[in-house]
């Protein structure tokens, strides 16, 4: 598969430059053979290694994901915006344990 992109080149006159340049991005390949985490960290994540029970990281891996979901919707996000943030919050504590960062951190400050 076979990609123009389109690049512009800024010239010291201030005017811009079209300038085509193709990629080859023919060994990329997606499908759903080759998953972005593996089988096995999906079992045996960082949480579960540090005691947490499997059925708890699923239920904060939920509220994490709802809270996003409705910060971004006050927000007025568009849903992608909030698809991605999910889809990094899940990439993050797979790789790291919700026992040692707290994803509910809130500060208290008193007047």
């Amino acid at each position: 598969m076979r990609c123009v992109v389109k690049s512009f080149l800024i010239l010291h006159t201030h005017t811009a430059v079209a300038m085509d340049s193709i990629h080859d991005f023919s060994k990329v390949v997606l499908s759903l053979d080759n998953c972005i985490i593996p089988s096995e960290r999906l079992r045996n994540t960082p949480s579960s290694r540090d005691g947490c029970p499997h059925d708890l990281e699923v239920d904060l891996r939920i509220v994490g994901c709802e809270h996003i979901q409705t910060a971004g919707t006050l927000l007025r996000l568009p849903q992608v915006a909030m698809a991605t943030a999910q889809v990094l919050f899940q990439r993050f504590f797979y790789s790291k344990s919700l026992i040692k960062y707290n994803m509910m951190v809130s500060e208290h400050f008193e007047s």
